[in-house]
């Protein structure tokens, strides 16, 4: 499977597949790790940081930045 990092409101809090823990820098050229086929449907739990962390009441904003495991790669799924 190709790779995200996800941010609520400026605050990166899922990064999968993806090298480096979360807060390490990322660019365009940084592709994708562990690439699965076929992709399987996942869900991920949004527990470390806390939420209280980063939701605030009203509107949240999220980000999500999805990275190809291959410069080449035809396909990308989100």
């Amino acid at each position: 499977r190709d790779g995200y990092l996800a941010w609520i409101n400026g605050v990166e809090v899922q990064r999968v597949n993806m090298p480096g823990a979360i807060g390490t820098a990322v660019t365009i050229n940084t592709l994708a790790n562990n690439a699965t086929e076929p992709v399987p449907f996942a869900y991920y739990d949004l527990t470390s940081p806390l939420p209280t962390s980063y939701l605030v009441p009203g509107t949240n904003v999220i980000a999500v930045e999805v990275h190809q495991t291959s410069a080449g790669s035809t396909d990308i799924v989100f």
